[in-house]
C-alpha cells in the first residue's frame, strides 16, 4: 500500500456538468477535462455486477491524490495512459492528501 508522498500516477480530473436536452427536457451529463493531478491508484478487488442496465465488470480502487485539490464526488478521474476512468464514490482528507474510494468499469463508456 502506498502512503502519503508516493504519487506515481498522473490523473486528469473530469468535471461533471448537467444540461437540459432542448428536445426531450432530460438532464444530460458531460464530463469536461480539467486539471492534472498527481496520485497513486491502488486496485482493491475485482467486481461483477449489474449497473447502468447491463452486466459490468471492473474494480474497486482507492486513489490518493497529492494535497487537497478541489474534487467532488460528482467528478471522475481519468488515467489516459491506461484508458481508465474512475467514478468517485467517497472523498476523505488525509495527511496532505485527498483519499477517494472509486469504481472502475472495464467496458462502460463513461
Amino acid at each position: 500500500m502506498a502512503g502519503a508522498g508516493i504519487y506515481g500516477d498522473r490523473l486528469q480530473r473530469l468535471v461533471r456538468t448537467v444540461t437540459k436536452n432542448p428536445q426531450t427536457g432530460q438532464d444530460e451529463e458531460t464530463f469536461t477535462p480539467a486539471e492534472w493531478l498527481w496520485a497513486t491508484v491502488e486496485s482493491l478487488t475485482g467486481r461483477r455486477q449489474r449497473d447502468y442496465g447491463a452486466d459490468q465488470t471492473g474494480a474497486d480502487a482507492v486513489i490518493r491524490v497529492r494535497n487537497w485539490p478541489t474534487l467532488s464526488a460528482l467528478d471522475r478521474l481519468s488515467r489516459p495512459v491506461w484508458g481508465e476512468t474512475y467514478v468517485i464514490d467517497t472523498i476523505a482528507y488525509g495527511d496532505n492528501e485527498t483519499v477517494c474510494t472509486c469504481i472502475k468499469y472495464d467496458d462502460l463508456t463513461l
